[in-house]
Protein backbone atom coordinates (compact mmCIF):
# COMPACT_ATOMS: atom_id res chain seq x y z
CA UNK A 1 0.00 0.00 0.00
CA UNK A 2 2.85 1.93 0.56
CA UNK A 3 4.53 1.55 -2.79
CA UNK A 4 1.28 2.52 -4.70
CA UNK A 5 0.67 5.34 -2.42
CA UNK A 6 4.21 6.60 -3.29
CA UNK A 7 3.59 6.22 -6.95
CA UNK A 8 0.23 7.87 -7.22
CA UNK A 9 1.82 10.51 -5.28
CA UNK A 10 4.60 10.47 -7.66
CA UNK A 11 2.33 10.89 -10.46
CA UNK A 12 0.44 14.00 -9.45
CA UNK A 13 3.81 15.86 -8.31
CA UNK A 14 5.43 14.94 -11.61
CA UNK A 15 2.58 15.76 -13.58
CA UNK A 16 2.44 19.76 -11.93
CA UNK A 17 6.19 20.16 -11.69
CA UNK A 18 7.19 19.26 -15.41
CA UNK A 19 3.37 18.79 -17.04
CA UNK A 20 4.31 21.65 -18.74
CA UNK A 21 8.21 21.43 -19.46
CA UNK A 22 10.09 19.32 -21.67
CA UNK A 23 8.33 16.66 -23.19
CA UNK A 24 11.02 14.36 -22.98
CA UNK A 25 11.27 14.62 -19.05
CA UNK A 26 7.31 14.22 -19.09
CA UNK A 27 7.73 10.96 -20.74
CA UNK A 28 10.61 9.75 -18.63
CA UNK A 29 8.27 10.74 -15.45
CA UNK A 30 4.98 8.47 -17.14
CA UNK A 31 8.09 5.25 -17.35
CA UNK A 32 8.45 5.97 -13.66
CA UNK A 33 4.89 6.18 -13.12
CA UNK A 34 4.38 3.28 -15.12
CA UNK A 35 7.01 1.32 -13.20
CA UNK A 36 8.91 0.83 -15.97
CA UNK A 37 12.16 1.73 -14.23
CA UNK A 38 15.25 0.78 -16.46
CA UNK A 39 14.07 2.64 -18.99
CA UNK A 40 13.29 5.64 -16.77
CA UNK A 41 16.79 5.93 -15.43
CA UNK A 42 17.93 5.31 -18.86
CA UNK A 43 15.86 8.14 -20.34
CA UNK A 44 16.57 10.52 -17.19
CA UNK A 45 20.51 10.08 -17.81
CA UNK A 46 20.57 11.00 -21.12
CA UNK A 47 18.55 14.24 -20.32
CA UNK A 48 21.37 14.20 -17.49
CA UNK A 49 24.24 14.11 -19.84
CA UNK A 50 23.16 16.81 -21.86
CA UNK A 51 21.82 19.55 -19.50
CA UNK A 52 23.79 18.62 -16.06
CA UNK A 53 23.02 21.90 -14.55
CA UNK A 54 19.43 20.97 -14.41
CA UNK A 55 17.91 20.65 -11.18
CA UNK A 56 14.61 19.59 -12.23
CA UNK A 57 16.47 16.14 -13.91
CA UNK A 58 18.22 15.69 -10.69
CA UNK A 59 14.46 16.00 -8.83
CA UNK A 60 13.09 13.48 -11.26
CA UNK A 61 16.41 11.19 -11.00
CA UNK A 62 15.83 11.40 -6.81
CA UNK A 63 12.27 10.08 -7.16
CA UNK A 64 12.96 7.64 -9.88
CA UNK A 65 15.32 5.80 -7.38
CA UNK A 66 12.86 5.73 -4.51
CA UNK A 67 10.37 4.48 -6.77
CA UNK A 68 12.60 1.53 -7.62
CA UNK A 69 13.92 1.54 -3.91
CA UNK A 70 17.52 2.62 -4.35
CA UNK A 71 18.05 4.57 -1.63
CA UNK A 72 21.77 5.55 -1.92
CA UNK A 73 21.00 7.09 -5.66
CA UNK A 74 18.04 8.66 -4.38
CA UNK A 75 20.33 10.20 -1.54
CA UNK A 76 22.84 11.19 -3.87
CA UNK A 77 20.50 13.25 -6.40
CA UNK A 78 18.08 14.15 -3.14
CA UNK A 79 21.31 16.15 -1.83
CA UNK A 80 22.17 17.96 -5.19
CA UNK A 81 18.92 19.71 -4.98
CA UNK A 82 19.30 20.40 -1.31
CA UNK A 83 22.17 22.11 -1.80
CA UNK A 84 20.90 23.51 -4.63
CA UNK A 85 17.75 25.17 -2.72
CA UNK A 86 18.44 25.33 1.29
CA UNK A 87 15.13 26.77 1.73
CA UNK A 88 12.80 23.87 -0.93
CA UNK A 89 11.02 22.01 1.66
CA UNK A 90 10.18 19.22 -1.15
CA UNK A 91 13.75 18.87 -1.63
CA UNK A 92 13.84 18.41 1.90
CA UNK A 93 11.41 16.21 1.81
CA UNK A 94 12.44 13.82 -0.76
CA UNK A 95 16.07 13.59 0.80
CA UNK A 96 14.00 12.36 4.02
CA UNK A 97 12.45 9.91 2.10
CA UNK A 98 15.26 8.48 0.95
CA UNK A 99 17.32 8.25 4.08
CA UNK A 100 14.00 6.78 5.32
CA UNK A 101 13.95 4.25 3.22
CA UNK A 102 17.43 3.52 3.47
CA UNK A 103 17.00 3.29 7.26
CA UNK A 104 14.65 0.31 6.43
CA UNK A 105 17.23 -1.79 4.44
CA UNK A 106 20.81 -0.89 6.39
CA UNK A 107 22.59 -2.72 8.62
CA UNK A 108 22.75 -1.60 12.60
CA UNK A 109 25.18 1.20 12.42
CA UNK A 110 24.01 2.38 8.91
CA UNK A 111 20.16 2.22 10.04
CA UNK A 112 20.78 4.41 12.87
CA UNK A 113 22.54 7.30 11.08
CA UNK A 114 20.15 6.73 8.07
CA UNK A 115 16.98 7.34 10.60
CA UNK A 116 19.22 10.50 11.76
CA UNK A 117 19.70 11.95 8.50
CA UNK A 118 15.79 11.32 7.84
CA UNK A 119 14.62 13.12 10.75
CA UNK A 120 16.94 15.80 10.35
CA UNK A 121 15.27 16.48 6.50
CA UNK A 122 11.89 16.26 7.90
CA UNK A 123 12.32 18.31 10.38
CA UNK A 124 13.80 21.46 7.71
CA UNK A 125 10.73 20.25 5.34
CA UNK A 126 8.62 21.49 8.48
CA UNK A 127 10.52 24.33 9.64
CA UNK A 128 9.97 25.73 5.74
CA UNK A 129 6.93 24.81 5.54
CA UNK A 130 5.15 24.96 8.92
CA UNK A 131 1.20 24.61 6.65
CA UNK A 132 2.45 21.61 4.49
CA UNK A 133 0.41 18.81 5.59
CA UNK A 134 3.03 15.70 3.93
CA UNK A 135 5.67 17.51 5.58
CA UNK A 136 3.92 17.08 9.20
CA UNK A 137 2.45 13.38 8.09
CA UNK A 138 5.69 12.42 7.17
CA UNK A 139 8.05 13.71 10.63
CA UNK A 140 4.96 12.61 12.44
CA UNK A 141 5.48 9.15 11.01
CA UNK A 142 9.10 9.37 11.41
CA UNK A 143 8.26 10.54 15.12
CA UNK A 144 5.76 7.51 15.61
CA UNK A 145 8.01 4.65 14.42
CA UNK A 146 11.44 5.42 15.17
CA UNK A 147 12.98 4.73 19.18
CA UNK A 148 14.35 7.44 20.94
CA UNK A 149 17.68 6.63 20.62
CA UNK A 150 17.56 8.39 17.21
CA UNK A 151 14.94 10.80 18.42
CA UNK A 152 11.45 9.07 17.46
CA UNK A 153 8.68 9.66 20.16
CA UNK A 154 4.59 9.10 20.55
CA UNK A 155 4.17 12.15 22.12
CA UNK A 156 5.93 14.05 19.35
CA UNK A 157 4.23 12.58 16.62
CA UNK A 158 0.53 14.22 18.41
CA UNK A 159 2.65 17.17 18.57
CA UNK A 160 2.98 17.49 14.48
CA UNK A 161 -0.73 16.45 14.41
CA UNK A 162 -2.02 19.46 16.57
CA UNK A 163 0.11 21.38 14.90
CA UNK A 164 -1.23 20.63 11.49
CA UNK A 165 -5.01 20.98 13.12
CA UNK A 166 -3.95 24.34 13.25
CA UNK A 167 -2.55 24.81 10.17
CA UNK A 168 -4.74 23.11 8.10
CA UNK A 169 -7.63 21.68 9.62
CA UNK A 170 -8.93 19.26 7.30
CA UNK A 171 -5.34 17.29 6.97
CA UNK A 172 -4.96 17.70 10.80
CA UNK A 173 -8.16 16.13 12.02
CA UNK A 174 -7.28 13.73 9.28
CA UNK A 175 -3.74 12.80 10.88
CA UNK A 176 -4.96 13.18 14.71
CA UNK A 177 -7.42 10.37 14.05
CA UNK A 178 -5.05 7.85 12.54
CA UNK A 179 -2.79 8.01 15.27
CA UNK A 180 -5.27 7.20 17.88
CA UNK A 181 -6.63 4.60 16.09
CA UNK A 182 -2.88 3.31 16.00
CA UNK A 183 -3.89 3.08 20.06
CA UNK A 184 -7.07 2.61 20.08
CA UNK A 185 -7.94 5.45 21.44
CA UNK A 186 -11.78 5.79 20.63
CA UNK A 187 -13.08 8.02 23.06
CA UNK A 188 -10.39 10.45 21.66
CA UNK A 189 -11.47 10.02 18.04
CA UNK A 190 -14.94 10.69 19.06
CA UNK A 191 -14.39 13.84 21.05
CA UNK A 192 -12.31 14.98 18.24
CA UNK A 193 -14.49 14.13 14.91
CA UNK A 194 -17.90 15.39 16.52
CA UNK A 195 -16.62 18.77 16.88
CA UNK A 196 -15.40 18.90 13.74
CA UNK A 197 -17.89 17.58 11.68
CA UNK A 198 -20.22 20.60 13.79
CA UNK A 199 -18.18 22.47 11.23
CA UNK A 200 -17.53 20.59 8.44
CA UNK A 201 -20.16 18.16 8.19
CA UNK A 202 -18.70 17.12 4.78
CA UNK A 203 -15.27 15.80 5.59
CA UNK A 204 -16.00 12.37 4.67
CA UNK A 205 -12.84 11.14 6.21
CA UNK A 206 -13.98 12.24 9.48
CA UNK A 207 -17.04 10.96 8.97
CA UNK A 208 -15.25 7.31 8.20
CA UNK A 209 -12.99 7.73 11.51
CA UNK A 210 -16.13 8.58 13.83
CA UNK A 211 -17.97 5.68 12.50
CA UNK A 212 -15.19 3.34 12.52
CA UNK A 213 -14.44 4.25 16.15
CA UNK A 214 -18.03 4.04 17.27
CA UNK A 215 -18.42 0.33 16.27
CA UNK A 216 -15.40 -0.53 17.37
CA UNK A 217 -16.14 0.05 20.76
CA UNK A 218 -19.77 0.23 21.71
CA UNK A 219 -19.75 3.82 21.96
CA UNK A 220 -22.39 6.06 20.79
CA UNK A 221 -23.10 4.14 17.81
CA UNK A 222 -26.32 6.68 17.24
CA UNK A 223 -23.28 8.90 16.47
CA UNK A 224 -21.21 6.51 14.50
CA UNK A 225 -24.37 4.92 12.14
CA UNK A 226 -25.67 9.21 11.47
CA UNK A 227 -22.19 9.43 10.63
CA UNK A 228 -21.72 6.47 8.55
CA UNK A 229 -25.32 6.89 6.56
CA UNK A 230 -24.05 10.67 5.66
CA UNK A 231 -21.09 9.41 4.29
CA UNK A 232 -22.45 7.24 1.85
CA UNK A 233 -24.59 9.75 0.42
CA UNK A 234 -21.30 11.69 -0.58
CA UNK A 235 -18.35 11.00 -2.84
CA UNK A 236 -15.71 9.04 -1.46
CA UNK A 237 -12.58 10.31 0.02
CA UNK A 238 -8.83 9.35 -0.99
CA UNK A 239 -7.64 6.59 0.05
CA UNK A 240 -11.32 6.08 0.94
CA UNK A 241 -12.19 2.12 2.68
CA UNK A 242 -14.09 -0.79 0.41
CA UNK A 243 -17.31 -0.55 0.09
CA UNK A 244 -18.22 -4.10 1.79
CA UNK A 245 -16.16 -2.37 4.87
CA UNK A 246 -18.48 0.01 5.22
CA UNK A 247 -21.14 -2.31 4.97
CA UNK A 248 -19.53 -4.19 7.64
CA UNK A 249 -18.99 -1.50 9.72
CA UNK A 250 -22.52 0.07 9.31
CA UNK A 251 -23.74 -3.76 10.31
CA UNK A 252 -21.60 -3.71 13.65
CA UNK A 253 -23.20 0.09 14.57
CA UNK A 254 -26.83 -1.41 14.26
CA UNK A 255 -25.63 -4.71 16.29
CA UNK A 256 -25.01 -1.98 18.63
CA UNK A 257 -28.22 -0.52 18.50
CA UNK A 258 -29.34 -3.64 18.78
CA UNK A 259 -31.29 -3.22 15.39
CA UNK A 260 -30.39 -6.86 14.25
CA UNK A 261 -32.62 -7.06 11.40
CA UNK A 262 -30.72 -4.13 9.68
CA UNK A 263 -27.33 -5.10 11.24
CA UNK A 264 -27.85 -8.78 9.03
CA UNK A 265 -29.27 -6.85 6.21
CA UNK A 266 -26.07 -4.59 6.54
CA UNK A 267 -23.41 -7.47 6.61
CA UNK A 268 -24.85 -9.54 3.52
CA UNK A 269 -24.92 -6.13 1.66
CA UNK A 270 -21.07 -6.48 2.63
CA UNK A 271 -20.96 -10.11 1.71
CA UNK A 272 -22.78 -9.49 -1.89
CA UNK A 273 -19.64 -6.85 -2.53
CA UNK A 274 -16.95 -8.99 -0.91
CA UNK A 275 -17.61 -12.87 0.13
CA UNK A 276 -14.78 -13.90 1.65
CA UNK A 277 -15.22 -11.09 4.33
CA UNK A 278 -14.63 -13.22 7.19
CA UNK A 279 -15.74 -10.69 9.62
CA UNK A 280 -18.84 -10.16 7.92
CA UNK A 281 -19.84 -13.95 7.35
CA UNK A 282 -19.21 -14.79 10.95
CA UNK A 283 -21.48 -11.65 12.12
CA UNK A 284 -23.98 -12.67 9.48
CA UNK A 285 -24.20 -16.73 10.90
CA UNK A 286 -24.32 -14.87 14.33
CA UNK A 287 -27.60 -13.32 13.61
CA UNK A 288 -28.92 -15.83 11.40
CA UNK A 289 -31.09 -19.00 13.09
CA UNK A 290 -29.73 -22.42 12.89
CA UNK A 291 -32.10 -24.42 10.27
Amino acid sequence: MRRAHFLLLFTLVAHSLFGSGSDALSMALKLVSDKKHDEARLELMKLHEKDPANIDIHYALAQAAIARNDPDDAIRWAENCAHSDAMSARYQLTLGDAHGMKALRAGLMEKLEAAKQCRIAYEKAVELEPANSRARRALAEFYWQAPGLVGGGKSKAYIQAEALCAAKPDDGIRLLTDLYFKEQRYDDIIKASLPFLEKSPDHTPTLWALARACAQSGQQPEKGTAALKHYLTLPPPSKAPAPSHVHLCLGQLYEHLKDFSAAKAAYEQALQLQPDLKPAAEAHARLSPPK
